[in-house]
């Protein structure tokens, strides 16, 4: 007689939302924008990222500040908003960077409170450095910017 319990547990575990965390918010979030920066060009952000249940973080980020992409990687860890911080921390590790400089990591700061439409999300980032996370960086260490177009959602 065969056993059909695995396929029961396959098939339940697929009615779990993805991207929903055990408290019923937003693990991810995804989208692009760009904002004036004072120069020619614009600000621009391209960005996926998404906590896993096991703590680890997958995604991607483009950006750039007007001048050569500096944050084209791999999303490493995710915050989400919670209690009084009302902005995603991002964490990128770029891969457009020497190595032999350490590992270089860069913090994007994404608050979620736009439509995209007729009010729009800000964001603000962390420089680069050596040990640049969440963790060391929780706190945003510049001024958010508003986006002039696009929209990110947390999904």
């Amino acid at each position: 007689m065969r056993n059909h319990l695995p396929t029961r547990i396959l098939l339940a575990s697929l009615l779990v939302p993805i991207g929903v965390g055990a408290q019923g918010g937003a693990t991810g979030i995804a989208g692009k924008g760009e904002w004036p920066n004072g120069t020619p060009d614009e600000s621009s952000l391209t960005l996926s990222a998404t906590l896993l249940p096991n703590g680890s973080a997958v995604g991607y980020s483009r950006g750039s500040l007007g001048f050569p992409q500096i944050a084209i990687g791999p999303v490493v860890q995710v915050v989400p908003p919670s209690g009084a911080v009302d902005y995603w921390c991002i964490n990128v590790r770029p891969t457009n960077v020497d190595p032999s400089v350490g590992d270089m990591r860069l913090n994007w700061y994404i608050r979620d409170v736009g439509d995209g439409r007729s009010s729009f999300d800000q964001v603000t980032l962390h420089p680069m450095d050596v040990g640049v996370d969440c963790t060391t960086f929780p706190n945003v260490s510049g001024v958010f910017e508003t986006l002039r177009s696009g929209d990110f959602r947390s999904h």
